[in-house]
């Protein structure tokens, strides 16, 4: 069946039952439960778990209609999905969470009748939920009290009793705690029965709503002591313990040292010294002031250092208007004798150049070059030994032939690629060149050549832009997939691995989303509820949702379409922002914009991708990209991209390579293996591992009228701008 049909049965089911509270609890039950092949195998126990938890918190004849209703709409659910209870959870948690008021409301009538001590032990187990960074599950052999379930959840107990001395034990017979909170279920092994605990779903969802229907009265007398601390200048020596108390949720050990201005809070219970949880909020209270307080100051600063920037700018920006004015004259005359020796040595090569040509360095004796590097000529002494034998220039006929620049880090592929740029757009014509600058290297050239400079930090040489990470793509199923692949892109480039299987889970939470949902951030959450994606989730969460500059790069729409209309410059560096990118930021933000470039039907346009094409970690990420470049090559497009080993694969044959400085016997014979030459393989095998920086061999190619231009040794000449 249809993803589209399984989400309208659901929520059909959903709206149907919206006004009987015990249905909606049956249903965030079996959410709650974990279901695995054996319990698929045993749902009829699954089922018995929830009527019998039903028993507990609603009237007889209400549980007893709730648990039919309940089985008979999961078990259509699970009909549906082909037996798939993961995908019955997507769906389920997304729909229920439009009830999440009026369970809360439900939830609430259920304590309407509690004393003092319970109800503090209700606020202390809600603000414990509600601040734990992950779920929390105890476990205890079946019969046995939850107090059985291990270390983890005497301190959850502990921290409790710190706020409400006189609870003995959390436990589902007789605890109003545990009702309606805890939703207790039964893990089935081979050898035993386990049960496990776990916040329901409502609870989960709603804890801080909870927390303000039923909290005890807070007089804040903590957060009162912490600003009178920090009027003293106080704050930030005693910052460190109060870190130490929010990473462990207010528990510390019973020999830990504690600063005397918190003595008074702190709670002896068992083996741990607890501050309890509704004076743990009034720490992450001030915490979050201070560092409100922390970025406006660096605002401010940054807003003072802008404003004295701008101004020494506009000096030196007048100064230089009136030395250019001086030097005009002189300038004129130097343009119109570069011009004629340039003819004059355009002439002397001798129709090696042209309009469809672009210098790019001296040429060298190949037959020298080879006996100065076999004899280990130091590079200082290289252009002693090497004969220049005239200016060199490729070939580019209508500058359609695509380029790859090919060396190790610091072998010279920037300069190469500077000098290509350059040649390009002194003689390309009305053909666009649109830049994906890696290192926000290639400011120069738009100054020289007036293009448009997008930035995600604007300043007074570049415009803000941002790049959809999830959104831009109309189609669910081409969104969940595109999505997916980024997302597993960025785990694989960092130091976790996202595995296929659990991709294809990240993409069945994007599918089930509507576009206005589909962002990032949502789809984090959803697989934080997920136990094989919750690590994922919390790497995502930390090192890129909640990134300072996260906004400032990806936004919830599409890049607008103008921006591709004139040549450009994409500086992806993240210059001017906090936090530089990231390598794994920039490789899935130069797919981004390769799809967008694609979305925007650009046409007759030298696309420039600078070392992203052989970062690939993901197969499938790799694969669509290779499917978008040959796409833009099609509509004709040209590329010309730098990497540090072959990436013949993206663009085909009709290419043109220039080989720096190569390391590593792998990588030297995959790239050499598909290199065009007239020079044998062991001879350039033994040049390009030791060329020095700047030097470079090209390819052999064709051109039209059968020419061929054969293989050369070049010293790149580096481009200076005046």
């Amino acid at each position: 069946m249809p993803a589209i049909d399984v989400l309208q049965l659901v929520r059909s089911a959903c709206e149907k039952n919206r006004e009987i509270p015990a249905v909606l609890d049956a249903y965030s039950q079996f959410l709650d439960s974990p279901i695995g092949p054996i319990e698929m195998k045993n749902l009829s126990d699954v089922f018995d778990r929830i009527q019998d938890n039903l028993s507990q918190r609603f009237p007889e004849m209400v549980a007893r209609r709730a648990g039919i209703v309940s089985r008979n709409d999961i078990a259509t659910f699970l009909s549906a999905t082909n037996g798939d209870p993961d995908r019955v959870k997507q769906i389920l948690s997304s729909e229920l969470l439009t009830f999440k008021d009026a369970m809360i409301v439900s939830i609430s009538e259920r304590f309407s009748r509690m004393n003092n001590e319970e109800r503090r032990a209700i606020d202390a187990t809600l603000r414990l939920i509600f601040r734990s960074p992950f779920d929390i599950l105890f476990r205890a052999d079946a019969g046995k009290p939850l107090s059985s379930s291990g270390k983890e959840f005497e301190r959850f107990l502990s921290s409790v009793k710190s706020q409400s001395p006189t609870i003995r034990e959390l436990r589902y017979e007789n605890l109003i705690v545990e009702k309606a909170i805890f939703n207790k279920l039964v893990l089935k092994a081979q050898d035993r029965n386990y049960s496990i605990w776990i916040p329901s779903f409502f609870a989960k969802e709603g804890a801080k709503t909870l927390i303000q229907r039923l909290a005890v009265p807070n007089e804040h007398v903590m957060l009162t002591r912490l600003r009178e601390l920090s009027s003293q200048s106080r704050g930030e020596e005693l910052e460190g313990f109060l870190r130490t108390l929010t990473d462990n949720l207010g528990v510390l050990g019973k020999n830990e040292k504690i600063p005397e201005e918190f003595s008074d809070f702190v709670q002896r219970v068992g083996n741990y010294q607890i501050i309890p949880p509704i004076d743990l909020d009034d720490v992450f209270a001030y915490l979050q002031e201070e560092s409100e307080k922390r970025e406006r100051a660096r605002l401010a600063e940054a807003e003072k250092l802008r404003l004295q920037e701008d101004r020494l700018r506009e000096e030196q920006t007048r100064k230089n208007e009136q030395f250019r004015q001086r030097l005009r004259p002189i300038a004129e005359q130097r343009q119109q004798q570069q011009a004629l020796q340039q003819l004059q040595q355009q002439q002397q090569v001798g129709g090696a150049t042209g309009k469809d040509s672009i210098f790019l360095g001296q040429r060298l004796d190949f037959d020298q070059l080879v006996s100065a590097i076999n004899r280990h000529v130091p590079e200082k002494e290289l252009p002693s030994q090497v004969k220049q034998v005239g200016d060199y220039y490729l070939q580019l006929p209508d500058f359609r032939r695509n380029i790859i620049i090919v060396g190790s880090s610091g072998s010279g592929r920037s300069t190469t690629l500077k000098r290509v740029i350059d040649g390009m757009a002194s003689k390309a014509g009305s053909r666009k060149i649109i830049v994906i600058d890696q290192k926000g290297e290639h400011r120069g050239l738009a100054w020289k050549y007036g293009w448009k400079v997008f930035s995600f930090a604007g300043d007074s040489q570049a415009q803000e832009f941002q790049v959809p990470l999830l959104s831009g793509v109309d189609d669910p199923e081409a969104a969940a997939s595109l999505g997916a692949d980024l997302i597993q892109e960025w785990f694989n480039q960092g130091s976790l691995n996202c595995t296929d299987q659990q991709k294809e889970r990240i993409a069945s939470i994007i599918r089930a989303q509507s576009r206005e949902n589909r962002n990032i951030a949502t789809i984090s959450n959803l697989m934080s509820q997920q136990p094989e994606l919750s690590i994922l989730a919390q790497k995502l969460k930390k090192e890129l949702v909640s990134k300072g500059t996260f906004s400032r790069i990806f936004s919830e729409k599409g890049t607008q379409n103008e921006l591709f209309a004139r040549s450009v410059i994409f500086d992806i560096s993240g210059r001017g922002l906090k936090d530089p990118t990231t390598r794994e930021e920039r490789q899935i933000i130069s797919v981004i914009l390769l799809r967008e470039l694609l979305d925007s039907s650009t046409r007759d346009s030298t696309i420039v991708i600078e070392d992203a094409l052989d970062r690939f970690k993901s197969d499938s990420l790799k694969a669509r990209t290779i499917e978008l470049v040959r796409t833009l090559l099609t509509n004709g497009d040209s590329v010309v991209a730098t990497s540090r080993s072959s990436v013949r694969e993206f663009l085909g044959d009709n290419i043109v390579q220039v080989v720096h400085r190569l390391s590593g016997e792998k990588i030297i014979g995959e790239e050499l293996a598909a290199f065009e030459s007239d020079v044998q393989a062991s001879t350039l095998q033994k040049l390009v591992s030791f060329l020095p920086r700047g030097y470079a061999i090209t390819s052999k190619y064709g051109v039209p009228g059968g020419g061929l231009v054969r293989t050369a040794a070049v010293k790149v000449e580096p481009l200076t701008f005046s």
